[in-house]
């Protein structure tokens, strides 16, 4: 997605009334599941993943490097989708 259709779908998101905790749990499980079925392949987890560092990404604090916010994003949350696969 661009920035302005990522920034679109993130106030969607947020209208919709869906809580953070909830819902990342949620998409860690389905990933899960999904991968078990054979269903999701690695390049399909990464554009999950990289979909999720976008939309954190609008939000990061203004003194953080954003390459930098990323990169500590992806790390992060490499570690929970392996975790879960």
């Amino acid at each position: 997605m661009d920035t302005a259709e990522t920034r679109k779908f993130h106030s969607e998101v947020n209208l919709a009334g869906f809580r953070a905790h909830a819902a990342a749990v949620g998409l860690l499980q389905l990933i899960r599941e999904l991968r078990l079925a054979k269903v999701l392949d690695d390049a399909a987890v990464g554009r999950f993943r990289d979909a999720v560092i976008d939309e954190l990404a609008l939000s990061r604090p203004m003194h953080v490097e954003e390459s930098e916010f990323r990169q500590r994003l992806k790390t992060r949350l490499d570690r929970l989708v392996d975790h879960h696969a």
